[in-house]
Parts: C-alpha cells; sequence; structure tokens
C-alpha cells in the first residue's frame, strides 16, 4: 500500500514541480498539465513548444530512471482549430484517451469549440465481455 504513495510523490517532485517551475514559465504561449498517478496530458498553445517538451520530457525522465510508454506517447493537433484543419486535409481530427475517456473536439449548436468524452472503447469492451460471462 506504500508503493502508489510513494511513487506519486516521486512523480510529484519529477513532473508536477518541474512542469510548474521549469517548463510552464519557457512557454510563450499557454501551458497544462494533468496528472493522476502515472498517467499525464500536457497541453501547449504552440506545436514547437510541446515538441520541445516531448524532448525535454525525455531528458528529465531519464535523469531519475524512468522512461515514457511509447505505445501511450504521442504529440496532437487538439483545440479550437484541429477539427477544421484535420477536416481542411480530408482527415478526421485526432483524439486522446486518458482516464478511461475517449476526448475529442466538437462544436456546440452555436459554433464554439468543445471538448467531448466518451467511454474509451477499451473500457466499454472489457465491461461488456465482463457481463457476456
Amino acid at each position: 500500500m506504500l508503493s502508489p504513495l510513494l511513487s506519486n510523490i516521486y512523480l510529484h517532485c519529477v513532473l508536477d514541480l518541474w512542469f510548474s517551475r521549469w517548463v510552464e514559465p519557457r512557454c510563450e504561449g499557454e501551458a497544462y498539465y494533468f496528472r493522476y498517478a502515472d498517467d499525464f496530458v500536457a497541453g501547449f498553445l504552440y506545436k514547437g513548444e510541446a515538441e520541445a517538451f516531448m524532448k525535454a520530457l525525455s531528458e528529465r525522465l531519464e535523469q531519475f530512471g524512468l522512461s515514457l510508454a511509447e505505445e501511450k506517447t504521442r504529440c496532437i493537433e487538439f483545440g479550437r482549430f484541429a477539427r477544421s484543419n484535420a477536416q481542411r486535409k480530408g482527415k478526421k481530427p485526432d483524439e486522446f484517451t486518458f482516464l478511461g475517456f475517449t476526448h475529442y473536439c466538437w462544436k456546440t449548436k452555436r459554433g464554439y469549440f468543445k471538448v467531448k468524452r466518451r467511454t474509451a472503447r477499451k473500457k466499454l469492451g472489457a465491461g461488456l465481455k465482463a457481463f457476456d460471462e
């Protein structure tokens, strides 16, 4: 029972404080960071700042003997213009899964940007399998 608590304290020092004291103050645009246990999402206004963060993040984690889960780590366009930019390119807008919910870009009836969420398919499928058994 102590291990999750210690890892949370460790990541607080390794990631949380580093982001608020080093990453965020150096950004010209807005920067956001959300962490729950060992999963986190970081958001940046500018693509260049997101890419610089990815590089710095890998280096930061290596200093503490940690590494990123490559299958869960990616840089996507997400936000107010992501949907229209993707449609202009003939693609679907990117979405991401965090804490069991898939987050995606949408618009309200009045045309304003909105983040929508749905239960992640992986979580939904696991629940249905358990129900069938």
